[in-house]
């Protein structure tokens, strides 16, 4: 008997067409990158520029190991959302987040003694429609 994923991510248009089947064991929803540059001045000083956080500027990797490994079936079906050219799909996870995301990098890795694979995701959001839970306000 299999137990199924305690924290649930999905990805489609819709973002529940595809429902990972193992939890990740990697997923950072908060790796958001600053817009900021820095420069030595003379003296030993340094300027900083400080452009603040967006969401869009916002990267998420989600990975499966060999004890959290993905259905094949599933991973074809990621596979296949992956190489529409110039898609978006829908995100969701089950810290309440809904996100509109561009899919960069998906590299499942067929595992020959399992019905699964380990697999690397890596989506570029493209817009927040709920953080957490609550209704996203910010760029």
């Amino acid at each position: 008997m299999s137990i199924g994923p305690f924290g649930r991510v999905g990805i489609g248009p819709t973002g529940t067409e595809i429902v990972f089947t193992a939890d990740p064991s990697k997923y950072d929803p908060w790796d958001w990158k600053k817009r900021m540059s820095k420069h030595q001045t003379i003296g030993g000083g340094v300027t900083i520029q400080d452009f603040g956080v967006t969401m869009k500027d916002a990267t998420i990797e989600i990975e499966g190991q060999l004890e959290q490994f993905m259905e094949n079936v599933v991973a074809g079906e990621l596979h296949a959302l992956f190489r529409v050219k110039g898609a978006v799909y829908h995100l969701y996870d089950w810290l309440g987040n809904s996100f509109t995301v561009f899919i960069e990098e998906f590299h499942p890795v067929p595992n020959r003694n399992l019905p699964g694979s380990t697999y690397s995701i890596r989506v570029k959001v493209m817009a927040c429609a709920t953080l957490f839970g609550s209704a996203y306000t910010g760029s």
